[in-house]
C-alpha cells in the first residue's frame, strides 16, 4: 500500500471507528476488566477494532492488542493512532457535553512468549492531558530502517531515554516507514522496557504514543507517511 492510500484509509477509517463507538454494538461485557485482542495482518475490520479499544478505554477497562508479525504489529499501532483521532473527535462534539475522561492515548509494549510462540502485547493507557513538551533541547530522531539491528536501536532508545530523564533532552522521537521498520520499532521499545525493570534503575518507565505524519523526505523530495512513536513519561497510576 503506497503512503497516500494508507493516509486515506486513516482517514476513511477514522469516520466508520465514530459511528461504530456511537453506536456501542461490541461483543464484551461490562464486567470484562480485562480483555486481549489479537490483531491479524491482514483483513483487519480497523473501524470495530478502534472502536472497541476507545469505549473499553472510555469505561478504564484494560485492553491488550497483541499482534505477531510485522504486519499485524503495524495494525496494533493504527489502531491506536485511531483512537487518538477519534477522541480528537468526540472533543470538538462540544454540544453533545459528552467529552471521555482521556485527552489521548497510548501503549507499553511487552514481549510475550508461550513455548516456542513469541508475539508482542500493547497495553492501551489513557493519557488525561495534552501533550506538552519538555523544557529542554530537542533529541535527534531516532530513524528506523528494515535492516536496523535491534539491539542497536534498543540501546540507542535507552540512551534517549535517559537524557530525557536527567532533564538533558526533550522526549525521544522514534520514526519508522512500513511495517517492518514499524515492528522492530516497536520490539526495540518492548527490550528496553523489560531491561529497565529487570534492573529496578531510578528512570521513570514510558510509554509510546503513536502518530501518522505525512512529510517529506529530504534526499529525493518525495512525500511519505511517517509512523511517528513519541516515548513519554508514564502516568504515575499506571506504573
Amino acid at each position: 500500500m503506497i503512503p497516500a492510500q494508507r493516509m486515506a484509509m486513516l482517514s476513511r477509517t477514522q469516520h466508520h471507528a465514530g459511528a461504530a463507538v456511537r453506536h456501542r454494538k461490541f461483543a464484551f461485557r461490562d464486567d470484562q476488566p480485562e480483555m486481549y485482542f489479537r490483531v491479524k495482518g491482514e483483513g483487519v475490520n480497523m473501524a470495530k477494532l478502534a472502536g472497541g479499544v476507545f469505549l473499553r478505554t472510555e469505561r478504564r477497562q484494560d485492553t491488550f492488542l497483541e499482534g505477531m508479525g510485522p504486519k499485524s504489529i503495524d495494525n496494533c499501532l493504527k489502531a491506536v493512532v485511531l483512537v487518538n483521532k477519534f477522541a480528537q473527535e468526540k472533543r470538538k462534539e462540544e454540544s453533545t457535553g459528552e467529552v471521555p475522561w482521556f485527552h489521548r492515548v497510548g501503549f507499553v509494549p511487552q514481549l510475550r512468549k508461550t513455548g516456542t510462540s513469541y508475539w508482542l502485547s500493547m497495553k492501551v493507557v489513557g493519557i488525561k492531558g495534552p501533550y506538552t513538551p519538555y523544557d529542554a533541547p530537542e533529541q535527534e530522531r531516532l530513524r528506523v530502517g528494515q535492516e536496523t539491528k535491534i539491539d542497536q536501536l534498543t540501546g540507542a532508545v535507552r540512551t534517549c531515554w535517559t537524557r530525557r530523564c536527567a532533564g538533558e533532552r526533550s522526549e525521544p522521537l522514534v520514526c519508522a516507514m512500513g511495517p517492518r521498520s514499524v515492528s522492530l520499532a516497536v520490539k526495540s521499545m518492548a527490550r528496553c522496557l523489560k531491561e529497565m525493570n529487570e534492573r529496578k534503575g531510578v528512570l521513570r518507565l514510558f510509554l509510546c504514543h503513536p502518530d501518522m505524519i505525512e512529510e517529506v523526505l529530504p534526499e529525493n523530495g518525495n512525500s511519505v507517511v511517517m509512523t511517528h512513536m513519541r516515548l513519554e513519561p508514564r502516568p504515575r497510576e499506571t506504573e
